[in-house]
């Protein structure tokens, strides 16, 4: 099921299309579920200071460094739908470990951190493997229709799901143990979801990776050429 396949028909290339589409619907839950202002007021309800949420802010881009390793696991392995969904149901996973987080006492913060920067390592890994498998899955002459589509069911999806989660905040008091099993139920709605996703892409094809000149060369000696 995760494997590359040599030759994709029209009509499976066409289900695996759709389904890029309407992954969307469920990643972007996650994301509007579990990210951005959701994780900054978990934090504060926790007890975050300035430092913490800082830390919490920048982990997503310091993450993005694990890009170049997983450059090099794309180019030995040539699985990019194995890696991608891996690294999925790995990261996404920590979303279920940050919903006990309320319930974890002096260690809530330490346990959001650390889950967090999983999530943000493996999606780092997993968006490596990502952009170059839909680069060689959409046909050229689609690839911005079919993206423009999925953007606009993200942006649908984000702007309810962030709106639901607002909603469940503002319902329950600060501070309360209410609160505490909003978030709880708000980062396990993110894992279901997450993990939906991850489903629906591993069933999308994946075409094997062309044979080039440049496989089997190190990562520094890739790095080079593609700088020259």
């Amino acid at each position: 099921m995760l494997e590359p396949q040599s030759a994709i028909g029209d009509d499976e290339l066409e289900t695996g299309l759709r389904r890029l589409i309407i992954e969307a619907l469920f990643s972007n839950a996650t994301a509007a579920l579990t990210t951005g202002v959701v994780l900054t007021a978990f934090a504060l309800h926790l007890g975050a200071n300035n430092a913490t949420i800082g830390l919490l802010a920048a982990l997503p881009f310091l993450a993005q460094l694990a890009q170049v390793p997983a450059i090099a696991l794309v180019e030995r392995i040539r699985q990019r739908k194995r890696i991608a969904v891996l690294s999925s149901v790995a990261g996404r996973s920590m979303l279920a470990v940050m919903a006990f987080a309320p319930f974890a006492g002096a260690l809530a913060l330490p346990v959001l951190v650390a889950a967090t920067l999983i999530l943000c390592f493996f999606g780092a890994i997993g968006g490596c493997a990502w952009n170059s498998w839909m680069r060689d899955l959409a046909p050229e002459d689609r690839i911005g229709r079919i993206f423009a589509r999925r953007t606009i069911y993200a942006t649908l999806t984000t702007l309810l799901a962030g709106l639901g989660a607002a909603v469940a905040l503002e319902w329950t008091p600060e501070r309360s143990a209410m609160r505490d099993f909003a978030f709880a139920g708000l980062y396990v709605l993110g894992c279901a979801a997450g993990l939906f996703s991850a489903w629906i892409v591993a069933r999308m094809p994946e075409p094997r990776m062309p044979d080039i000149a440049s496989a089997g060369r190190g990562l520094a000696e890739e790095l080079i050429a593609a700088a020259r």
